[in-house]
């Protein structure tokens, strides 16, 4: 009877240990503090310096990725120096597909930016949540995309989302 109290205590001993190591080594480093200045701009095909004259707001493209062959979709992650209202991101996303198209031609259906401010941003898109999220469909609408023609985009509007 005592060896079984005895081995109850050690398995006991045994589990408690075990567990503390796992907790130990589960623990989560301290995130630095990731600022506007500290980001690199890594997309370079588009000129950021002529978003940024013509809207007033320091914005960096952090990442883009097309998807899709026909119809094309692009889409653009955005960290900005501080958050913006409706209309300076619609500005911002002009901008950007002026340029993008100026480079790549009218090849995209449909763009979809998302957009970091920098009090949220966590050293990337993956791990940070976006304030805002623009789309810019045929007639607003992401049922038209790609069966309606380019034309120039004059058909096209802008879906402004803010997230909470």
């Amino acid at each position: 009877m005592k060896t079984t109290g005895k081995s109850a205590l050690f398995f006991s001993f045994m589990a408690l240990l075990f567990l503390m190591i796992v907790q130990s080594s589960c623990e989560k480093t301290p995130v630095e503090k990731t600022t506007f200045n500290s980001v690199e701009q890594r997309v370079m095909e588009i000129d950021v310096k002529k978003v940024e004259s013509s809207t007033g707001v320091l914005c960096k493209i952090l990442k883009t990725e097309d998807i899709g062959y026909m119809p094309k979709a692009k889409f653009f992650w955005v960290l900005l120096k501080e958050r913006a209202d409706r209309q300076k991101l619609e500005q911002i996303a002009s901008g950007i597909i002026e340029e993008t198209v100026a480079k790549k031609g009218k090849i995209y259906h449909s763009f979809t930016f998302h957009f970091f401010g920098e009090t949220g941003f966590v050293g990337s898109p993956e791990r940070s949540k976006a304030f805002a999220k623009i789309n810019f469909f045929p007639d607003g609408s992401q049922d038209k995309v790609g069966r309606v023609p380019i034309d120039d985009y004059k058909n096209y509007q802008f879906v402004c989302l803010f997230i909470k």
